[in-house]
């Protein structure tokens, strides 16, 4: 019967998220065509800063949360381990996986056309800048000092802002944002237009909050199945966890696909993974020993071997996005999820 009114809360807290991320993407869209933001800053910069608050979060509740409750550290940081990991890994595999069927499911129900009309440029820039990161804090495992590893940490939050800053100097000014729908609140209470820019900020940081309440308590629900099941928490964290807190990201690609707005949808889920590269990887290593086993060293592998095939299908295509690549994303998921089941049995 437990388990049932968890799997209850556990799609309720779905639904709420989905709408939450309704909320969000309406926000941010109207904020780019407020300030005439491009693409490349609302989808990689806005939106993706903010739908990875939840997994940036979370490896630093379980450290610091662990050592304040007196709970084994050890698990704290084997959890906070696999969280950081497991963003870029969702990312990599699920996000472009969920963007992929998108668009197949949205050309089937007459919505929009398989073609994805993404810009490569800024695709081809949030890649380059996730695989040197990526690469950086990777081999920091190798770094045997720890004062070396907390430098390296520090240089990797100094490489975004120079994201950020060349991607604002590059695209500022150049509106590429279609026209949004009507801002949620404005319409709800029949705001008047002069409150607009305050009423755009009020339901972004609504839904940022909103957003980091439910993903808290969805990963809660999920860990409870988890240690039910008995499943390590390193593992838990790589696969279970991420699931929650990579929901916006999923879910805000997919939402821009219907709209047909596929540079929105890709560079959200690009601009996510240079910062889950950054800022999330500074803190693991810092907080934690940085020590990869099998299983955290086969949810690397995967991760580059996902974003070369996309990096290969764009320069075949001169420029342009397949979904049918986007959708074999996905496969790399469940090959992670087979070899994890072998190691568990």
């Amino acid at each position: 019967m437990i388990y049932l009114l968890h799997s209850v809360i556990i799609v309720l807290l779905l639904f709420f998220i989905i709408y939450d991320c309704i909320l969000f993407t309406n926000s941010v869209e109207n904020l780019g065509k407020e300030y005439k933001l491009s693409d490349g800053v609302v989808g990689g910069i806005l939106a993706a800063i903010g739908t990875a608050l939840p997994e940036t979060v979370v490896p630093l509740v379980a450290v610091i949360g662990a050592f304040f409750t007196g709970e084994s550290v050890s698990i704290g940081e084997e959890v906070a381990l696999g969280a950081v990991l497991g963003s870029p890994f969702l990312l990599s595999t699920v996000a472009f996986f969920v963007t992929g069927i998108s668009v197949l499911i949205c050309s089937k129900l007459k919505k929009r056309d398989c073609k994805m009309c993404e810009n490569p440029l800024i695709l081809l820039r949030d890649l380059k800048f996730f695989v040197i990161s990526y690469t950086v804090a990777i081999s920091c495992a190798f770094i045997p000092h720890k004062f070396i590893k907390c430098v390296i940490a520090i240089l990797l939050i100094v490489f975004y802002l120079i994201y950020v800053h060349r991607t604002l100097k590059k695209d500022f000014g150049c509106c590429c944002v279609e026209e949004p729908e009507e801002l949620i609140l404005l319409k709800l209470f029949g705001g008047k237009e002069r409150f607009k820019k305050f009423l755009i900020i009020l339901q972004i940081i609504a839904s940022l909050i909103l957003l980091i309440v439910l993903a808290h308590f969805f990963v809660k629900q999920i860990l409870f199945v988890a240690s039910a099941l008995n499943i390590p928490p390193v593992v838990m964290s790589l696969l279970l966890a991420p699931i929650a807190t990579e929901l916006p990201e999923c879910f805000n690609s997919a939402i821009w696909i219907g709209q047909s707005k596929d540079s929105l949808s890709i560079s959200n889920i690009t601009g996510a993974l240079v910062f889950q590269s950054c800022i999330p990887t500074a803190i693991g290593i810092m907080l934690t020993p940085w020590v990869f086993n099998k299983a955290t060293a086969m949810s690397v592998v995967l991760v580059y071997i996902s974003l070369i095939c996309v990096y290969l299908n764009v320069i075949k295509n001169k420029g342009m996005l397949n979904h049918r690549i986007l959708i074999t994303c996905g496969v790399f998921y469940l090959i992670y999820l087979f070899y994890v089941l072998k190691i568990l049995i």
